[in-house]
């Protein structure tokens, strides 16, 4: 699972309730799925590459308790936080008050991360499913403008 590229933003007085993420630790399947017993929700999860501007500046995380523990290499407290702004860049944007997303000042300055292409090597036993498209490129914005690797995160990107 990928939670990448994204501006998340709650005015002042309006963030959630306790903290940014939630990540649970392991549960365990019904046998006969097709899929392992026992699985974890932060198997392969990776959040790189978003502008959060939700609550206060000590806000917890929401990591590390059941899921993303310290020694995760792509959703660990330190890693997240090192990958994406956190409470600390004020998102901008073109009108807000009329839905136009748009980003401006220093969220224009931010860059996206590469989205990984998805894999198929993990695919349950049986039944067994087509591999289908591959690729997760995202070839547009909201607003249908091209989208280039550079862009800053977010649905639409400056005209």
């Amino acid at each position: 699972m990928f939670i990448l590229n994204n501006v998340v933003f709650n005015p002042e007085g309006s963030s959630s309730q306790w903290q940014h993420f939630q990540v649970g630790g392991e549960y365990q399947n019904a046998g006969g799925a097709g899929a392992p017993t026992s699985n974890r929700a932060d198997n392969d999860l990776r959040i790189a590459g978003n502008v959060v501007w939700n609550g206060p500046a000590g806000f917890a995380l929401g990591l590390g308790d059941d899921g993303c523990p310290s020694s995760h290499p792509t959703c660990s407290d330190s890693y997240v936080r090192a990958n994406n702004r956190i409470n600390t860049r004020e998102p901008a944007f073109a009108d807000l008050s009329n839905r136009d997303v748009r980003p401006t000042g220093a969220l224009l300055n931010e860059r996206s991360v590469s989205v990984p292409d998805f894999e198929w090597s993990d695919l349950p036993s049986r039944p067994q499913a087509t591999a289908g498209e591959r690729s997760n490129r995202i070839a547009f914005d909201r607003n249908g403008r091209a989208r280039g690797a550079s862009d800053p995160p977010g649905a639409a990107i400056p005209q």
